[in-house]
């Protein structure tokens, strides 16, 4: 390793003691805006200097070690170029900027949360849009970056502002880490910055870190957590006046009173949501709040109102270019479809659901999709249907911690019940094994494939 790293120049050499930073991979962009000497980390070397790492330099320097294998190159599935270490090469590097001392070290990994602070913030500008799919898909590139960053903030003698950086990287992340399947990895990250002793700054970060482990609690079977987080979100929201955090606090506290039958605790927080969001001009935040109005409406027996409240969210969803809000919306009108008997509708609209979810990649919603249509499948009488796609969902739940919410009063366990009692143990028994061990894709596929009984042993 010695002879090799001997053959490179003085820049080749201070770049690659630099790259170890990275994990998973990197840019050209990021190595740019982390590894170059534009800024603090070039404090020490003047323009003149050979060592110096210039940006204009970054792609030829990149090339060279490419060219002499210290740097794979490689492609993302979006035809993005991307590079990466080999393993043994990294902890070489860690040992050749380890010489450069702890406050070189440090400089450096702030460079690269940095980084990825602002990619995530404006990731989160992104993701309600167009270029949902797109941005979702980037965020999910670097879960190793953002992992590093995190870890490099939790550690315990980090320094408070070492700590709030880390809360910025956070923060924007909720959306992604709920909507790719990585909800636990992502509150045990929250839940371990937020009792750092240095995170107890009223800050904005804070804000929204509370909000976003609450609001994967409410996803993870955590009631109890979920309301005190996102009061505790709400009241420092509040505190610092900041309008946007205290809707995002509002519409989940409603959600949980929700589930808790207290509809009119759950209306005064949607409706104060709606207020907050209409004043602010936040079209994601309206379309979100009117989707929890139409929710309670048809709590409350009002199918009628539910559906126009249902219909305006929709729009406002297909005018932004949110997809996901938009196969969420749709997932909900087919549950509602299936309630009233009309299965067929139920089927186009949850499976149109599923196949947008499918293609911006998003997990969470796609389990419960595949828990829907095997309850309209329950209801079509095709019991062998039925246990697949709950098998599906029960194994992609258990790998993710995503926890499926009773829908329509219907349950998991009573429509198993149901369809045991239509099949022969050994059929049963198949069924739900097959569909245990499909992939998440796997089971889209067969979610969205012929809706035929399949025939199994009787």
């Amino acid at each position: 390793m010695d002879w090799s790293y001997d053959l490179l120049s003085d820049p080749e050499r201070r770049l690659f003691d630099r790259l170890y930073v990275f994990a998973g991979g990197w840019t050209l962009e990021a190595a740019d805006a982390v590894c170059s000497d534009a800024g603090d980390a070039g404090k020490n070397n003047d323009k003149g200097s050979t060592c110096a790492i210039h940006s204009e330099d970054i792609l030829d320097l990149l090339g060279q070690l490419l060219e002499k294998s210290m740097v794979v190159g490689e492609r993302a599935a979006d035809g993005t170029g991307r590079y990466r270490l080999l393993e043994t090469l990294r902890h070489y590097g860690q040992e050749r900027l380890a010489k450069y001392g702890q406050e070189a070290n440090d400089a450096l990994r702030r460079r690269h949360v940095n980084y990825f602070v602002l990619m995530g913030e404006e990731a989160a500008l992104r993701i309600h849009g167009p270029d949902q799919a797109k941005w979702l898909a980037r965020v999910e590139l670097e879960h190793d970056n953002l992992r590093a960053g995190l870890e490099w903030g939790k550690a315990i003698d980090a320094p408070p502002d070492r700590v709030e950086l880390t809360l910025r990287l956070a923060a924007p992340l909720y959306l992604h880490w709920l909507l790719q399947g990585h909800g636990r990895e992502g509150r045990q990250h929250f839940e371990m910055l937020l009792s750092h002793p240095n995170a107890h700054r009223p800050t904005r970060a804070r804000a929204q870190v509370l909000f976003a482990v609450g609001s994967l609690a409410l996803w993870q079977d955590g009631d109890a957590v979920a309301w005190a987080r996102l009061n505790e979100s709400l009241s420092l929201a509040e505190h610092l006046g900041d309008t946007r955090a205290m809707a995002d606090a509002r519409h989940n506290l409603g959600v949980v009173l929700s589930n808790r039958g207290d509809t009119a605790g759950a209306r005064r927080h949607h409706e104060e949501a709606l207020r907050l969001t209409r004043a602010d001009g936040d079209i994601s935040g309206i379309r979100w709040s009117l989707e929890d109005l139409a929710d309670l409406a048809s709590d409350e027996g009002n199918p009628q109102h539910a559906s126009e409240l249902r219909e305006e969210a929709l729009s406002l969803a297909r005018q932004t270019g949110d997809h996901h809000a938009i196969a969420s919306i749709l997932q909900t009108m087919g549950n509602l479809a299936r309630a009233a008997g009309k299965t067929e509708e139920a089927t186009e609209l949850i499976r149109e659901g599923l196949s947008i979810m499918g293609q911006i990649g998003c997990q969470h919603c796609s389990t419960r999709c595949l828990r829907d249509l095997a309850f309209v499948a329950s209801a079509a009488g095709e019991p062998d249907r039925t246990v697949r796609l709950l098998g599906g969902a029960d194994a992609h739940r258990e790998r993710t911690g995503i926890v499926v919410p009773t829908t329509a009063g219907e349950t998991i366990e009573q429509t198993l019940t149901k369809a045991r009692s239509r099949l022969c143990e050994a059929a049963y028994a198949a069924a739900w094994n097959e569909g245990r061990a499909m992939s998440l894709a796997a089971a889209t596929s067969y979610a969205l494939g012929s809706f035929k009984p399949v025939v199994s042993p009787s």
